[in-house]
């Protein structure tokens, strides 16, 4: 049996929205940053991040992927 990796792996991050604006995440199990002026470009910056993270490797599913967001 092959058993999916991806099953087993979640990426959990803080997120801070900053009261200047703009949000800024932190993932809390690996070493991976990101900031985006809104959710849109903080989403585009979180893949870009997670895959040069996991670049050759197996890469979390991306509903493994959870945002915790706060305000500053």
């Amino acid at each position: 049996y092959l058993i999916s990796l991806h099953t087993y792996m979640n990426i959990t991050f803080e997120v801070i929205r900053e009261s200047e604006g703009g949000y800024v995440a932190a993932c809390m199990s690996e070493r991976i940053f990101a900031e985006g002026n809104d959710l849109e470009e903080l989403h585009n910056n979180l893949s870009y991040a997670i895959d040069r993270k996991f670049e050759g490797r197996v890469k979390p599913d991306p509903s493994s992927v959870q945002l915790m967001i706060y305000r500053e």
